[in-house]
């Protein structure tokens, strides 16, 4: 199994891990280090929380919320516990919506450009609408 060979990976026992996608049999060499990336299984419930409990990401205690991740992800590798005391949690915090604004701002003005004379004269988009896109009302965060 995949985890089988993460823990035979950290513990030093192999330096291959073999996996398989829809085309064809990987085989990645990992030299002791993997990273697991995920995006909505692990550590994603401890982050909102926390967020939430703070009233956003300024006042968020790094340590606190590691530590709450390192709980979470300890409890989905459940019996893989040399795996799991070799993990390092590294969180990726969600974008704020200074950061969602500018993200759709260059994508409106990358729009524009791709398609201005053939759709449009000028596609512009007010900063309100932008804001009220990228609002709490629209993200889940």
């Amino acid at each position: 199994s995949m985890l089988s060979d993460l823990s035979h990976i950290i513990s030093g026992k192999s330096d291959t891990l073999t996996y398989q996608t829809p085309e064809k049999l990987v085989e990645a060499f990992c030299n002791g280090t993997v990273f697991i990336m995920t995006s909505k299984q692990w550590g994603t419930k401890s982050i909102f929380q926390h967020i939430r409990r703070n009233d956003g990401l300024n006042g968020l205690r790094r340590e606190s919320l590691i530590s709450a991740i390192q709980r979470e992800v300890d409890s989905h590798l459940d019996y893989w516990t040399k795996l799991a005391s070799h993990a390092t949690v590294a969180p990726f915090l969600p974008f704020q919506q200074e950061d969602l604004s500018s993200i759709l701002k260059g994508r409106v003005q990358a729009l524009n450009l791709k398609y201005q004379g053939l759709h449009w004269k000028l596609l512009d988009v007010s900063l309100s609408t932008i804001n009220y896109f990228t609002s709490h009302i629209h993200i889940e965060y």
